[in-house]
């Protein structure tokens, strides 16, 4: 009878064993296929501020061309950021790739606000001189074509390459955890920093 009651015993932990693994399995199973679905289903980015560089590269032109210190360039420069995007790789593998467009974007943001400020320092000095006339047909009368142009063309660059930034900022790795809420998603490796992303909100993007 005691003999009975231990196979009975020994019985009810192997069962209970196997529903264990049947249950790490199923949720091993939801687990590989959320990855996969938010691989294939979702674009995911994260944003990388360069509106302090930007500032800082302005400030520096005006002073080493001594057009004047009268405007707060940080009243000027808006909000400069660029996406990069996240690629899901086998494995739990994933790498990243600067967005072209983003890019194209914060560049065409960048030299708005540079000639801007310069712009408006010119502005200053003719009515500091009691002249008269539009500071920007001035401008593209003294340089002989327009000041954006001049500015992307001689003056030093104010943000980086696109191919410096994407190196620089480019993120890989194997990622342990993934954190999903939703609308946010978080990769946890092993001894970093969690990387945070936000879903991309474009077209094509469920």
């Amino acid at each position: 009878m005691a003999a009975r009651k231990r196979r009975r015993g020994f019985g009810g932990v192997i069962a209970v064993f196997v529903i264990m693994l049947l249950l790490m399995s199923v949720m091993i199973f939801f687990f590989l296929t959320k990855e996969e679905r938010l691989a294939k289903q979702s674009k995911w980015v994260r944003q990388v501020d360069l509106t302090e560089s930007v500032t800082e590269g302005i400030e520096d032109y005006i002073r080493l061309a001594r057009l004047g210190d009268e405007i707060d360039v940080k009243n000027i420069v808006p909000s400069i950021k660029y996406n990069v995007i996240l690629t899901f790789k086998s494995k739990g593998e994933f790498d990243e790739s600067l967005d072209q467009a983003s890019y194209e974007e914060c560049e065409s943001l960048a030299y708005k606000a540079f000639e801007e400020a310069v712009t408006e320092l010119v502005k200053n000095r003719l009515e500091a001189s009691g002249r008269t006339g539009n500071p920007s047909e001035l401008i593209t009368e003294t340089l002989g074509c327009d000041l954006a142009t001049y500015l992307k063309e001689n003056a030093p660059a104010i943000l980086p390459s696109f191919d410096e930034l994407n190196s620089s900022t480019q993120k890989s790795g194997r990622a342990e955890t993934y954190l999903c809420n939703g609308n946010t998603l978080v990769i946890v490796e092993s001894g970093e920093d969690p990387i945070l992303y936000d879903k991309w909100e474009g077209e094509g993007n469920e």
